[in-house]
């Protein structure tokens, strides 16, 4: 029975990393980038806390082209042979990880892929909560970006009983996605490497193997499975699969294989004190020292990777030519034609495409910032730049076109103006309109552009009612639609035995005591009201014996006695309105009230400005 070891690996790992991490002294720059992968580590993602991070950012020099797929020091983990798909871990967490392409971007995928296949399917594990006999474990599947949704790839029919809480993972696959290996947990915590095809099911690659052993990926062929088994005596020797029979690449020497070349010839890891590549007719060679971590193996025997502990305080990217040559990752970058490669530090390149040419990783850019990138050293010849579209001013509308073109290529861009708003041209960074119309084409130029869709505040007219109380006490001027903000004049003139008192709003409160007065009209309909009230009095002055009968009145009133006099005979209801009037000429005559309202009135008698006579009536 294989020995139960992974609990103890994992134990013997960390007190290794306290012992390496006590005696390594840390410079100013290595203490923060430890810093940022702690505060990376700790995170909890989701898309909603992490958008900011998801803006994609490109350079480009000539044919190079490096583009910034999250603003985060991640682990881009696989590329598939095209160079379109990317997938990207997250430090230690099996909860989620990122998918990545120019076309769509970033997308959250729950749980952890590791590996892409051309067609876009992703190798990983995820909790599945359909656990065949009940329950939930963490299992091996494949993820569809398109449905979004995982596929269990069944159970070990040699292993088909749950013994701990997780089941089986997978670690790595084949570049047309149709083999997989990884790791089958079994008897508690024992573990063997496993391949999966969907033709043959399982195949249990170290039941040959006498310790637990874990398939750590497999070349892009499908041909060579890579990874480690256990000593007897507790600790990894590297080993690789041809033709499902396992190869210890140095013998019983402590070591894991990490990489393997698209091809299957070049197998690359760590070993006791020293990186190893190993081939079949060349057999294992050292390089490097025991902090030298190859991550990629090339088929003309080239290796990258980085220098650095796990977790790493500090890490940078290595480059190993076919001859056996160390140097940066910086140092071939620029080699390769990206003229400001000295300016970027790069952490780590984690895969790259068979052809050499597409590398992911993670680096810190010119700003000082940590990204994880995907670098193209053999861009198109026509290059591609991007186009950008602001609203100015802001919120006044919405935009579409912007995204990443070739020089030269037709793009048509459109504004729609939000409400309160018109649209008026597109111009440069520099100012210079370039078109008036919402729906335009513009022809990408060789470098990034950016245009300002510009936008005005549609003038918005509001409706200005002026009112008198009492009703026909007064005239008044200034009604009409104004716009918000514009001064407008109002008056008023008396009529009748009115006096002014002021204008008042619809809440009652005053806001003038002049009749011409200017307003400032606001962003909404106003109503202003012209208030007066009567000079007429109830109590006058009589010079004449004038009699007014009878009262209270029902249908005629008669006036008489006024001596043959002509005086004005003026009747007003008791809000001062005019109700009637006439001239008193002879010494007696009638007025009919029958058809006025019932209520309180004033008659008033005078001779031109002299008033004669107030006299108060009731009419019933």
């Amino acid at each position: 029975m294989k020995k139960r070891i992974t609990k103890l690996l994992t134990v013997l790992g960390m007190v290794l990393l306290i012992i390496m991490t006590t005696n390594f002294q840390l410079s100013a720059q290595q203490k923060q980038s430890y810093i940022d992968l702690k505060t990376c580590n700790d995170k909890e993602w989701t898309s909603e806390k992490s958008a900011d991070k998801f803006k994609t950012k490109k350079y480009k020099d000539g044919n190079v082209v490096l583009t910034e797929m999250m603003g985060e020091y991640l682990v881009p983990s696989g590329i598939d042979a095209t160079g379109e798909h990317v997938i990207i871990q997250t430090f230690g967490s099996s909860d989620q990880s990122f998918y990545w392409s120019e076309e769509t971007g970033v997308a959250v995928i729950p749980g952890k892929g590791t590996k892409m296949a051309s067609n876009g399917i992703i190798a990983g594990d995820f909790v599945n909560d359909d656990f065949p006999g009940g329950g939930s474990a963490l299992t091996g599947g494949k993820y569809d970006i398109v449905t979004e949704e995982w596929t269990f790839l069944g159970l070990n029919p040699d292993f088909p009983n749950l013994t701990s809480e997780d089941y089986n993972s997978v670690w790595g696959q084949s570049d047309d996605g149709s083999v997989l290996v990884g790791l089958q947990l079994y008897d508690g915590w024992s573990a063997t490497a496993i391949k999966w095809t969907e033709e043959d099911g399982y195949v249990n690659l170290g039941s040959d193997l006498a310790n637990d052993s874990r398939a750590s990926g497999i070349s892009r062929n499908g041909e060579v499975v890579f990874g480690w088994t256990s000593h007897e005596n507790g600790y990894w020797m590297a080993v690789a699969w041809q033709n499902g029979e396992p190869i210890l690449l140095n013998g019983e020497a402590g070591g894991e294989a990490l990489a393997v070349s698209a091809d299957g010839t070049y197998v690359v890891g760590q070993g006791e004190g020293a990186a190893f590549s190993w081939t079949e007719t060349g057999g294992y060679q050292t390089f490097g020292t025991s902090q030298d971590y190859p991550t990629v193996a090339m088929e003309d025997g080239s290796v990258f990777g980085f220098t650095g502990v796990f977790p790493p305080p500090v890490r940078r990217a290595f480059y190993r030519s076919p001859d056996g040559t160390m140097g940066t990752f910086n140092d071939y970058a620029e080699s390769r034609g990206m003229s400001n490669a000295q300016d970027w530090t790069f952490y780590s390149v984690n895969d790259v495409t068979p052809d050499g040419n597409v590398f992911i990783g993670a680096a810190i850019n010119p700003d000082g910032n940590d990204v994880s990138f995907i670098l193209d050293f053999d861009a198109s010849s026509n290059p591609e730049y991007t186009l950008s579209l602001e609203v100015e001013p802001e919120n006044a509308g919405e935009v579409s076109g912007d995204g990443v073109y070739e020089e030269g290529v037709n793009i048509e861009i459109s504004a729609m103006a939000n409400e309160g708003y018109s649209f008026v041209n597109w111009t440069t960074e520099e100012g210079t309109i370039i078109s008036t119309d919402a729906s335009a084409s513009i022809v990408m130029p060789a470098a990034d552009y950016l245009l300002n869709a510009n936008f005005t505040m549609d003038i918005v007219y509001y409706t200005l009612t002026l009112e008198t109380n009492p009703e026909d006490a007064g005239e008044v001027s200034g009604i009409g639609s104004y716009a918000a903000g514009e001064d407008v004049i109002i008056s008023t003139e008396v009529i009748g035995y009115f006096e002014f008192d002021n204008w008042t709003d619809e809440a009652g409160d005053i806001i003038s005591t002049e009749t011409n007065t200017t307003i400032i009209m606001p962003s909404q309909d106003l109503t202003l009201t012209a208030n007066f009230h009567s000079t007429v009095g109830i109590d006058g002055v009589s010079n004449v014996n004038i009699k007014v009968y009878p009262n209270p009145a029902k249908e005629i009133i008669t006036v008489e006695g006024n001596g043959g006099e002509s005086v004005d005979i003026h009747l007003f209801s008791s809000m001062g309105q005019l109700v009637y009037s006439s001239v008193f000429k002879n010494e007696k005559m009638t007025i009919d009230v029958s058809d006025f309202s019932s209520g309180i009135y004033v008659l008033k008698i005078s001779n031109g400005s002299k008033i004669i006579e107030n006299k108060r009536l009731i009419i019933k």
